[in-house]
């Protein structure tokens, strides 16, 4: 943009992104003699400056635009996110898994599961940090759809996980998730070993922490397998090679760029990076489904969100590889189903 926004500017643009978000103001809201909209609208003010100035200033390998979140404070978009989970033990807990057998030789340049017709469209997980849970049912579904060939595969429910593994004991001693204040997609794996995972038509989303309903009559696929693509910080080829096989959960660490991503490859500017190491913890789970290269060159994993189609590039976004961006490539699991 080349001159600097007027007011009417910014108010035409937040009318225009109330009515692409479909919101509605029912009641009227007051936080410190503040209404709900004013909140919204000065959030939204920030997010827009925020936007044009990195679009327009930093020579980035993606772009910003405005989306879902344009209209949050922090404090609520943080609410998306997983409680702070320490990297280097669950890296140290990857460890005792099994390498799946995944050969190297041959890999084609690229891969993309979603056009391979294996994944289902992406689905929200709303205020409620269920992200573990998300990709948990994201990959199960997938591994469904390649074994038993059926494209697009049967939805799984990603709240039966949110219920039944809030603070469930693992058989190790260990407490499992958090509900909405986030989890491990490990735990949830494991807890669908022996529990199987229901359909989502039968255990529907709700966002909030129920009670759980997982008897055994009606659960569709059982976890039969947990393995992790290789025991090593950022082992591209075997990471490469497993996901060849079908989509891996991982974890990445989400800073304030995050959020406003709308395409390109997300080059994780503010999270510190490590080629060798992960200098941060993770705060969010996510899918691998893919991987190529830019037409300039550039190489990237193709990763599914959980945020809903209208965030990134149709829910999903591109993140650089080989370089550990936001620590993508320090765990990363595979299952297998029954």
């Amino acid at each position: 943009m080349g001159r600097e926004l007027t007011s009417d500017d910014v108010n035409h643009l937040y009318d225009e992104w109330q009515k692409h978000e479909g919101r509605q103001y029912k009641r009227s809201i007051y936080v410190r003699g503040r209404s709900e909209k004013d909140i919204e609208f000065e959030a939204f003010k920030e997010n827009l400056e925020e936007v044009i100035e990195f679009n327009k200033e930093h020579n980035s390998t993606f772009k910003k635009g405005l989306n879902k979140f344009s209209g949050m404070t922090d404090e609520e978009k943080k609410k998306l996110l997983n409680v702070d989970l320490d990297a280097k033990s669950i890296m140290d807990n990857n460890k005792h898994l099994p390498v799946i057998e995944a050969s190297r030789e041959d890999l084609p340049e690229s891969l993309d599961w979603e056009a391979q017709g294996v994944l289902n469209p992406v689905r929200d997980q709303g205020q409620c940090g269920s992200c573990y849970s998300f990709a948990a049912v994201a990959a199960i579904e997938a591994a469904y759809a390649i074994k038993y060939s059926q494209k697009p595969p049967p939805q799984f429910s990603e709240q039966q996980l949110v219920d039944c593994t809030f603070k469930k004991i693992d058989l190790d001693g260990t407490i499992g998730n958090y509900g909405c204040d986030g989890g491990y997609y490990r735990h949830s794996l494991s807890y669908l070993e022996t529990a199987g995972t229901k359909l989502l038509s039968d255990y529907p989303y709700t966002g909030t922490v129920g009670e759980c309903k997982d008897s055994a009559s009606n659960s569709v696929v059982n976890v039969t397998g947990i393995y992790t693509s290789t025991h090593q910080i950022g082992d591209v080829e075997a990471m490469k090679a497993a996901l060849n096989k079908g989509p891996l959960m991982a974890y990445i660490y989400v800073n304030d760029d995050f959020y406003s991503y709308a395409t390109g490859v997300y080059d994780g500017p503010n999270c510190r990076s490590d080629p060798t190491s992960c200098p941060v913890g993770y705060n969010h789970a996510i899918v691998l489904v893919g991987y190529g290269k830019t037409d300039d060159g550039i190489p990237y994993w193709k990763v599914r969100n959980s945020w809903g189609t209208h965030w990134g590039e149709n829910g999903y976004f591109k993140i650089g590889m080989g370089k550990n961006v936001c620590c993508i490539e320090g765990s990363t699991v595979y299952a297998t189903v029954v």
